[in-house]
């Protein structure tokens, strides 16, 4: 798992515990389906996959602020956006399953996290969304990955493009600032959730990717820790 660091830590009620930040733990079976597992994993770590020089490669959710800067000249296609205020949609809870390391992994249910603001938001209808945590065994590193989950599925603003060469640099999981007259946007920081490479009609290599809007108080509410804490 890749978030540019060393091992992060939680820092729990007690000052003399700890938890691991992201933690894989579980059983693979020789006949499973590589790639389904690689998807499994990425859960434990509230994370992002993506296949790069012959490699599945894990990125964690851990905010990172950006380095890279695009504009709208850096864009080869519309934009095809969505806005998340559709409430029929809308998701204000998560629940989900752990693997039970004492019970040969085998899953167990997680009590669920929600919020009475967002549910106020909807209309007063609950809406959860369900979660498998295959390769997480711990019940407070879940409730932490079912908040993450929560604040990003509220996160207003989604859209999909084609993006020039510029882009390259970026993966599933990195951030990048959008300065965009159009929209008024000037150093709007948004996240890639997904990548794939398009070919051009003049055979340009391009970069198309879903992104969606992304802050460090969102990630600071899932109880992820800031660059240099």
């Amino acid at each position: 798992v890749n978030d540019g660091t060393v091992v992060w830590t939680v820092q729990l009620a007690s000052l003399s515990n700890t938890t691991t930040r992201y933690k894989l733990d579980g059983i693979v079976e020789a006949d499973e389906d590589p790639l389904e597992v690689v998807k499994e994993m990425k859960g434990a770590a509230a994370g992002f996959i993506e296949y790069i020089g012959g490699s599945w490669v894990i990125t964690s959710g851990r905010y990172q602020a950006p380095t890279i800067t695009l504009t709208e000249s850096d864009f080869a296609g519309p934009i095809a956006g969505s806005s998340k205020d559709d409430r029929t949609r809308a998701i204000n809870g998560v629940r989900g399953v752990i693997a039970n390391q004492d019970d040969a992994y085998n899953v167990i249910d997680v009590p669920p996290i929600s919020s009475a603001a967002y549910v106020t938001e909807d209309n007063g209808v609950e809406s959860f969304r369900d979660l498998k945590l295959l390769y997480t065994t711990s019940t407070s590193a879940a409730q932490r990955l079912f908040k993450i989950e929560l604040l990003r599925a509220r996160q207003s603003l989604a859209f999909r493009s084609t993006f020039t060469a510029s882009a390259f640099r970026l993966k599933a999981g990195d951030t990048f600032s959008l300065d965009f007259d159009r929209y008024g946007w000037s150093g709007k920081i948004f996240q890639v959730w997904s990548t794939q490479l398009k070919t051009g009609g003049d055979g340009e290599d391009l970069r198309q990717g879903r992104v969606a809007r992304v802050d460090e108080e969102t990630d600071h509410r899932a109880g992820e820790p800031q660059e240099g804490q």
